[in-house]
């Protein structure tokens, strides 16, 4: 049966999944957020690199891409094991699909059985769910926190404070009763890099957290815009509040976004375009997008992908500094070679 749970709940069996195989005892597991809040990019980023390093001996984590063409493939490794091995896989992109496409997944959800567990966001999920009993399905609402939810956040992705910090934040809360959920996951961020100094310092960086993500979108807005100056400078600002990771699943978003973006403006299936253009920046999608051509864009994103794979191997972050000199520079750019 479907059973709507609070994101502390995740949360705690999240640092219970260290010790067990499962993020929860449900076959699927559907984030979801209320209307008008937008997807929690830094907090899947954080939990997918938790998922990365596993949930026990025999369980794995991989995303699957939804936007792609592939689904007899996607359906094959959805519905077999080797060996009984179990599989955690996120599905990427259902937010996101055309109505049709999306109505076949949540279908083909609503009937699954395993073996693996399933794992996805759709927002306002609530009536896709609830109104089927026999969906063995656990719905998350991860729009906010509250003060045990941020320590539970805190738990969850191996983050550490001293006595003094925690006094420091607990008393932020008593003022604060919640956060959103990627700020929240940015405070974690802040707190970090701040160390137990004085009290106002704590405080300001909890307060500058729940300014949420506007210095993101800013950043997005000149990185997709071509506007270097203002970009480099407020890069330099945050540039190190986030991981390397973090970053590359950023303009990975932003990029796979903005192309699907540009091709349905092309094709003037603006229904689809306002669908994708969700957590792109305004500007962009009111005249910057007419500055990209979809080549370049897929080789920007073809560049993240393979800096991507090669960062989990062991590889150099300084494959960001390269994608974004070659952005502005317009090496992505086929006309120009």
């Amino acid at each position: 049966m479907v059973k709507r749970i609070y994101i502390t709940t995740f949360l705690s069996n999240l640092v219970s999944a260290k010790k067990q195989s499962c993020l929860y005892k449900k076959r699927l597991i559907c984030f979801s957020t209320a209307k008008g809040q937008s997807y929690p990019l830094l907090f899947f980023s954080l939990l997918f690199e938790r998922l990365r390093n596993g949930l026990g001996d025999r369980v794995f984590f991989e995303v699957l891409d939804l936007s792609g063409s592939d689904v007899a493939s996607h359906y094959s490794k959805l519905e077999m094991s080797f060996l009984g091995q179990q599989c955690c896989y996120f599905l990427k992109g259902l937010d996101v699909l055309d109505v049709r496409r999306r109505k076949e997944w949540v279908a083909y959800l609503r009937s699954y059985a395993g073996p693996h567990q399933l794992i996805f966001y759709i927002p306002e999920a609530a009536s896709l769910f609830t109104c089927e009993p026999d969906v063995d399905c656990a719905l998350v609402d991860i729009t906010t926190v509250d003060r045990n939810g941020f320590f539970l956040l805190a738990r969850s992705f191996d983050v550490a404070f001293s006595k003094a910090v925690e006094h420091y934040i607990r008393h932020f809360f008593m003022s604060q009763q919640k956060m959103g959920l990627d700020a929240a996951c940015l405070a974690l961020r802040y707190v970090q890099l701040v160390g137990g100094r004085k009290p106002s310092d704590i405080t300001m960086v909890l307060e500058r957290a729940c300014e949420d993500d506007t210095s993101l979108f800013m950043l997005a807005g000149n990185f997709l815009a071509k506007r270097s100056q203002p970009f480099f400078t407020s890069l330099a600002l945050i540039n190190k509040t986030y991981p390397a990771q973090f970053w590359v699943s950023f303009w990975s978003e932003q990029l796979w976004r903005a192309y699907y973006y540009i091709f349905y403006k092309k094709e003037n299936n603006y229904k689809a375009a306002k669908t994708i253009g969700f957590r792109l920046p305004f500007s962009f999608l009111q005249r910057d997008w007419k500055k990209l051509s979809l080549a370049e864009v897929k080789q920007a994103h073809t560049f993240l992908y393979e800096a991507d794979f090669r960062m989990k191997n062991g590889g150099s972050d300084f494959s960001l500094d390269v994608f974004y000199t070659r952005f502005f520079n317009g090496g992505f750019d086929l006309t120009n070679c």
